[in-house]
């Protein structure tokens, strides 16, 4: 299933980590097959998750190397 920000699974899906499949044409209920076998409302994440790397986690850090 398309969220309306692209190729995103819902928050149940994402949640368990379970694939968000299309939903099923029969049934009105515009939820992903998932949340459609359980009833449950298919709701999607407005907000963007993709931020900023931070840089020099690892700085300071140096290895001793002993021959």
């Amino acid at each position: 299933m398309q969220s309306p920000f692209g190729k995103l699974a819902c928050v149940f899906c994402r949640r368990r980590k379970i694939a968000c499949g299309p939903p099923d044409p029969e049934v009105s209920d515009n939820a992903c097959d998932q949340c459609q076998k359980r009833s449950l409302k298919c709701e999607f994440v407005s907000e963007k998750r993709r931020g900023a790397r931070k840089m020099g986690h690892s700085k300071g850090k140096e290895r001793e190397v002993s021959c």
